[in-house]
């Protein structure tokens, strides 16, 4: 088979061109309806101003005419000047208040896409895939999510209130020019393939310039973001100097690459501005030279002239307002990818059948369950492998071992049916790092838990075993805790993540459990929150001192992703099997 001969790559100019219109399809689709007419009804706005602006050359043209004419007729001339002053300053007014009208709907408009799109987004974001989530860098997916927003926003203020109205003020100043004298007309619109060709020049020598200077900003965050959660360690290892130096040395690399980019733009920017300078004066000659001729009026010298100031103006800004929306149009692609990323299927499903709760079946019952998992190098590795299993209502039941298909039920029914909200209800979990945030004590321990009152939040308090604690805090349940919970003590954290189990309710509650990282008062403290919520529902432990399962009904001992023992503590122990293999090499460390 012949080859095919590859394809022709657009020229750069023209790919970034491709790349602004691509996006601007792709951001009328994420608009609303009611965005798109206030777009419309801006545009009609834009128009009118870009009219009034060009009837003041015309304006001044014909007042310079007409002084000239009545010059000796003292209160004709009075008349004339008092007219032409009048309409002067209604064209101003009209077209600044037109102008305030203009600016004040792309703030209204944009402050609004901008809310609605963080929260549309971080909303995307809190429902995909947890493995897409845990290769990112913290710091560099917050940097994305605000920049991409950024981004959006930007795309929509540039094209309404810098592109369009310069492309609509130009295009009418063209017109007037080109029907006032069609000669000079032609020599106002000869700047522009001379002003664009130093554009090109300029966007293809940059190019790409303005996307490595984002990327290395989102990895200077991620950087900071580290050494931020990493600086209790910092401080103890004085490693100081190190994560200073480490970060001078980003910071001083961007700053120089800025640097460059920055003169280099300087110096297009003179090569423009004394191109449209060269031919302002040429166009004032050149009408000087016709009206000398007598084919067309000297006032009409002051109209063109204004009216090239029209055209020149928005040519002073065409790179910019291209490399800022190809800049953003970037970001909006980054956007769409985030908002692309598929939701867990999990948020999709609605249940048609609820679980059973009333004992008369096994709560929890697992059947030939196969589990994978991505490891942060992109293996996949199985933690659980024809696992079958059956936990009844009211057991407590540890989980003990060395550090998809088949069925999970619920009350009977296959989880992959149920919503995320009768999961939710049905199942609460406290993780070994228990979920704090900065908020107040009784922000934290009601999250999750819909609307409550005090009372409700105090009692669960109690149950958890820190209420007395709260009481002694500064400002008790309305005490501010820092982000995560860094104000509190690993005991606290959780029993408040505790609290807010008991308060929740659920049947069903799953202890990845932390004791192993506290001190001996808090261990004591947590072991009888937990013994309490025992007493009303079905408890799963997941050990990590294998001592605190000794009043468990029944213990399952994984290996390998299966199930190899289980049965009660004292029985396991005898077996002289895993279980106890497991408990004398903990009781030897």
């Amino acid at each position: 088979m012949a080859q095919q001969p590859p394809k022709a790559k657009p020229a750069p100019f023209l790919g970034d061109l491709a790349v602004v219109w691509k996006s601007r399809r792709q951001i009328w689709r994420l608009l609303s309806r009611a965005d798109k007419i206030g777009f419309g009804s801006g545009l009609l706005i834009m128009a009118a101003i870009a009219f009034l602006e060009n009837q003041i050359p015309l304006l001044l043209g014909n007042f310079f005419d007409g002084v000239k004419n009545v010059a000796a007729q003292p209160e004709v001339l009075r008349a004339t000047v008092f007219r032409a002053l009048a309409i002067l300053t209604a064209l101003y007014l009209g077209k600044e208040s037109l102008q305030l009208v203009r600016r004040w709907m792309v703030s209204r408009t944009n402050t609004r896409i901008e809310a609605e799109t963080t929260v549309r987004l971080v909303g995307h974001l809190l429902k995909i895939d947890l493995g897409a989530l845990a290769r990112e860098r913290v710091g560099s997916l917050h940097g994305r999510i605000s920049r991409s927003v950024e981004g959006f926003v930007k795309f929509l203020r540039v094209v309404l209130a810098d592109f369009l109205p310069a492309l609509l003020t130009a295009g009418v100043a063209i017109y007037y020019g080109l029907t006032t004298n069609w000669k000079v007309g032609l020599v106002m619109i000869s700047v522009m393939p001379v002003s664009l060709i130093i554009t090109i020049w300029q966007v293809s020598s940059q190019k790409g310039i303005r996307q490595s200077l984002l990327r290395a900003k989102e990895d200077l965050d991620g950087t900071v973001v580290e050494q931020l959660g990493g600086l209790e360690y910092v401080r103890a290892a004085n490693t100081y100097a190190a994560e200073v130096k480490r970060i001078e040395t980003a910071a001083e690399a961007r700053r120089a690459r800025e640097m460059k980019h920055g003169q280099a733009m300087a110096r297009f920017d003179w090569a423009k501005s004394v191109n449209e300078g060269l031919f302002h004066v040429a166009i004032i000659g050149y009408a000087i030279v016709l009206a000398s001729h007598g084919e067309i009026d000297y006032g009409k010298v002051i109209t063109f002239s204004l009216l090239y100031l029209n055209i020149a103006r928005p040519l002073k800004e065409v790179h910019r307002i291209l490399d800022e929306t190809y800049d953003s149009s970037q970001q909006v692609s980054v956007l769409l990818e985030m908002l692309g990323q598929p939701v867990d299927k999990s948020f999709g499903v609605v249940t048609m059948r609820p679980p059973r709760l009333d004992g008369s079946i096994p709560l929890l019952e697992c059947q030939d369950l196969v589990a994978d998992y991505t490891t942060p190098d992109g293996d996949a590795r199985r933690i659980l492998n024809g696992l079958t299993l059956e936990i009844r209502q009211g057991q407590t039941i540890g989980i003990a071992g060395r550090s998809g298909s088949g069925k999970v039920l619920v009350g009977g029914v296959p989880i992959n049916v149920l919503s995320r909200e009768d999961i939710g209800k049905t199942i609460g979990y406290v993780s070994q790092v228990p979920f704090v945030f900065s908020g107040t004590v009784a922000e934290n321990i009601a999250y999750g838990c819909g609307a409550t009152t005090l009372d409700k939040i105090q009692d669960a308090a109690s149950q958890a075993h820190i209420h007395e604690e709260i009481l002694q805090m500064p400002q008790g349940y309305d005490t501010l805790l820092t982000e995560r919970g860094g104000n509190l003590s690993g005991g606290q954290r959780q029993r408040i993540a505790l609290a807010r189990m008991f308060l929740k309710n659920p049947p069903v509650l799953i202890l990845d459990e932390g004791t192993s990282a506290l001190d001996n008062i808090s261990e004591r403290q947590v072991r009888a929150a937990i013994e309490h919520a025992r007493q009303t529902r079905t408890v799963i432990m997941v050990a990590h001192r294998l001592s605190t399962l000794n009043e468990t009904d029944c213990i399952f001992v994984f290996d390998q992703g299966r199930v190899v023992e289980q049965g009660a503590f004292d029985d396991l122990v005898a077996k002289n099997g895993v279980f106890s293999e497991l408990v004398r090499s903990a009781e030897a460390t």
